[in-house]
C-alpha cells in the first residue's frame, strides 16, 4: 500500500525526490533501493545486476537524474554494446527528460564536424550514448578518457571483464580501468550476469567499484542487520511520501502502541510475535521510527496532501 501511494507521490511530483516532476514513469518499490543506496554514497558506485527485465535502465536513469536535480552533476555518458545505443537514448528521453546523442561508429564524424580542433564531442555534448565498440580502439578511448563526464553508466558490463580477454574485451576493460582510477567519478555498472563461474573475472568486475574488492574470493557476507536497518529506511520514505506524520506511523506499526493494549487491533501480530521472540523486541518497530527520525532530522517532511486527499 504504501509503496502504491509512493508511485502516486512521484507522479504527481511530491514526496521525498527532487528529481520526482521529471519522471515520466512510475517505479516498482524495489526499483528505489538503489536510488537509496546511491543517495548515501559521496561517489556513486555501485553494481546494479539484477535479472533481466527487472529495470536497470530505470534504476540507473532514476539515480542520474535525481542526481542532476540536486546540483551534482551536469554531464553523463552511456556506455554500451551498439544494439542497446537507440534503445538507451528514447528510454532517457522518455522517462527522465533527458535527451543524449548517440556516438557511434556511423555518426561521430558527423558530430565533430564544425566543432574546434580543440574541442572533444564529448565536450561539446554533455549527455553521450558511446557505443562500446566505437571507444573502445585506442586513440578514441585517449580522448575519451581525457574528456570523460564525472558520471559513466556502464551497460552489460560484464561483456567488458570476461575470462576470455581477447583483444577487444581487453581493450573494453582498459577503457573501463582508465574511467575508474579517477577516484571521484560516479559509475554505475549494469549487468543481468555479474558472475558466470568465472572467479577473476567477477573479481575485476567488482574491481572496478572499489580496488579492495577485487581481493576475492569473498569480498562480501551477508549482514542481516544492515539489510533490516535498509528495509527501515525503505518504509519511513515510502510513510513521508505517504503524508504520514510520527504518531500515525506509530499506528501503522502497532495500533496498540497508540491507542493501548485492550485496542482491538493485531496489525503485523506475526512480525511482532517473531521478532520478540528471536530478538526480545518487536524490531521493526524501533529501526523503522528511528529511519523515520532521522530523515526528518535531514529535512524530509511529510508529503502535505498525504492519502487524505487521494
Amino acid at each position: 500500500m504504501l509503496a502504491d501511494a509512493l508511485r502516486l507521490a512521484m507522479r504527481r511530483g511530491a514526496g521525498p525526490f527532487r528529481s520526482a516532476a521529471q519522471l515520466g514513469v512510475e517505479p516498482r518499490a524495489y526499483q528505489l533501493v538503489p536510488l537509496l543506496m546511491a543517495l548515501k554514497l559521496e561517489v556513486k558506485r555501485l553494481l546494479i545486476a539484477d535479472d533481466v527485465g527487472i529495470g536497470k535502465t530505470i534504476e540507473a536513469g532514476m539515480i542520474v537524474r535525481e542526481m542532476f536535480d540536486r546540483g551534482q552533476i551536469d554531464r553523463f555518458a552511456v556506455i554500451c554494446p551498439p544494439h542497446l545505443v537507440s534503445q538507451w537514448r528514447e528510454e532517457l528521453a522518455t522517462k527522465f527528460d533527458l535527451d543524449a546523442v548517440e556516438v557511434t561508429a556511423s555518426n561521430a564524424r558527423s558530430l565533430e564536424r564544425g566543432l574546434p580542433a580543440s574541442q572533444s564531442l564529448f565536450e561539446a555534448y554533455p549527455y553521450t550514448i558511446v557505443s562500446l565498440d566505437y571507444i573502445k580502439a585506442d586513440n578514441r578511448r585517449d580522448e575519451f578518457a581525457r574528456a570523460c563526464p564525472g558520471m559513466v553508466i556502464v551497460d552489460e558490463a560484464h561483456s567488458c571483464v570476461g575470462g576470455d580477454q581477447g583483444k577487444s574485451k581487453h581493450q573494453r576493460y582498459e577503457l573501463l580501468q582508465s574511467l575508474a582510477a579517477d577516484e571521484e567519478r560516479h559509475m554505475l555498472f549494469l549487468t543481468a550476469t555479474p558472475h558466470s563461474g568465472d572467479e577473476d573475472a567477477y573479481d575485476r568486475l567488482l574491481g572496478l567499484i572499489h580496488p579492495d574488492f577485487a581481493l576475492g574470493p569473498e569480498p562480501f557476507t551477508w549482514d542481516e542487520g544492515r539489510r533490516a536497518d535498509l528495509r527501515a529506511e525503505i518504509d519511513a520514505w515510502y510513510a513521508l511520501a505517504y503524508g504520514l506524520d510520527r504518531e500515525e506511523l506509530r499506528y501503522v506499526l502497532d495500533p496498540k502502541d497508540v491507542m493501548g493494549a485492550d485496542y482491538p487491533s493485531e496489525t503485523f501480530r506475526v512480525l511482532q510475535k517473531n521478532e520478540i521472540a528471536k530478538y526480545g523486541e518487536y524490531r521493526t518497530q524501533r529501526l523503522v521510527l528511528a529511519a523515520y527520525d532521522e530523515l526528518m532530522r535531514q529535512g524530509m517532511r511529510p508529503r502535505t496532501e498525504g492519502y487524505r486527499q487521494q
